[in-house]
């Protein structure tokens, strides 16, 4: 909802296009990051990886609201989604 806010806040009539874009960005971010990214956090202690995780997804939620600029958007989505993919495929091994 906020991101939908957000879209609308700074692109106006173009937000539906935000949008589409932003949730493009978070499946490819699943697609393209979470299997590296799982072979990648194989070896270290589950619960530094999902620690590690949660704070940077909550780091980016933070500064969410500090986001003047469209391309902002697409890149804190690119990360947050890439830490919530670490996440997911981590925490179900």
């Amino acid at each position: 909802m906020a991101l939908g806010l957000l879209a609308f806040d700074l692109a106006g009539g173009q937000a539906g296009a935000l949008l589409g874009t932003v949730l493009t960005i978070k499946m490819l971010a699943y697609v393209f990051i979470a299997p590296p990214m799982a072979a990648m956090v194989e070896r270290p202690p589950k619960k530094v990886v999902l620690v590690g995780a949660d704070l940077i997804r909550a780091g980016i939620a933070l500064m969410l609201p500090l986001v003047d600029q469209v391309w902002q958007i697409h890149v804190l989505v690119f990360v947050l989604q890439s830490a919530t993919a670490t996440f997911t495929r981590r925490s179900s091994r």
